[in-house]
């Protein structure tokens, strides 16, 4: 995915996204009795927003150290009959 792609989506994907305590209780009034919490990392170019990590060294805000490459973590809360919340 290119940079710019990457950023769109995430863009279009944050306007739409429920936050968490919302989305709970939306699911509680509902009737449901529990969630499915998924992400997914999707490969992406290396992009160049930096951040401080704690202990205030900077870092690329897109490198992901654990599989060694970029990528945006997309996370998504599903109820039990598989549809988003």
């Amino acid at each position: 995915m290119t940079v710019r792609l990457v950023a769109d989506v995430h863009n279009v994907l944050a306007v739409q996204a429920t936050d968490l305590h919302t989305a709970l209780r939306q699911v509680a009034a509902e009737g449901w009795s529990h969630v499915i919490l998924d992400g997914k990392l999707f490969d992406c170019d290396g992009l160049t927003e930096t951040t401080i990590s704690v202990k205030g060294e900077v870092i690329d805000g897109w490198y992901v150290g654990k599989q060694r490459h970029f990528g945006a973590n997309i996370q998504t809360v599903i109820r039990p009959d598989g549809q988003p919340v």
